[in-house]
């Protein structure tokens, strides 16, 4: 008897229909791509990266925090690549790419503020309010621009142009420390 397959999605896998998350990106196969729920796709980009994240040292706060903005930007590029109401023309593509970095940013900006809290208050003992909202979506945006510009103007694939994003970013801010 053949198993029933359903396609994720967010990377287009297809997966049992048992599974309730897609066994290559871990994203929920229950969330259908339809108006309304696109900014259900926020929240589980935001909780897929969460869960495989530790917390930062005290000393590379600012390397962490860019570790958690090139994950959270390489799931959401993996979404918003493969949804069909950004393909067909540019307009379309920046209108789910601001939704999706808006809604990823979100909801992970409490839980990135929250650990960044954590680890202030247990390496100096005090208690200091993190809002890393503003800089997580300036930096998301960033990344885009770049994936988005070396599809465009170097005729890279999509899964180049994600790496080649995360590795200009990721140099420009390791060289700045």
């Amino acid at each position: 008897m053949p198993t029933e397959l359903i396609i994720c999605n967010a990377c287009g896998t297809k997966n049992a229909s048992h599974r309730g998350i897609c066994l290559k990106c871990g994203v929920s196969l229950s969330v259908k791509e339809s108006p309304g729920k696109i900014e259900d796709l926020g929240s589980i980009v935001s909780r897929f990266v969460e869960a495989r994240v530790d917390r930062a040292q005290p000393d590379e706060v600012d390397l962490w925090c860019e570790a958690v903005y090139a994950s959270l930007f390489s799931v959401a590029f993996e979404v918003v690549i493969r949804l069909s109401s950004a393909k067909g023309s540019l307009d379309a593509l920046e209108r789910e790419t601001n939704t999706v970095i808006e809604t990823t940013c979100g909801h992970a900006a409490p839980w990135v503020n929250a650990r960044l809290t954590e680890d202030t208050r247990r390496s100096v003992g005090a208690s200091v309010q993190w809002n890393i909202a503003p800089e997580m979506r300036n930096r998301m945006l960033q990344y885009f621009n770049v994936a988005y510009d070396a599809i465009g103007d170097r005729g890279y694939e999509p899964q180049v142009a994600r790496s080649h994003a995360c590795f200009v970013v990721l140099k420009a801010v390791i060289s700045s420390h």
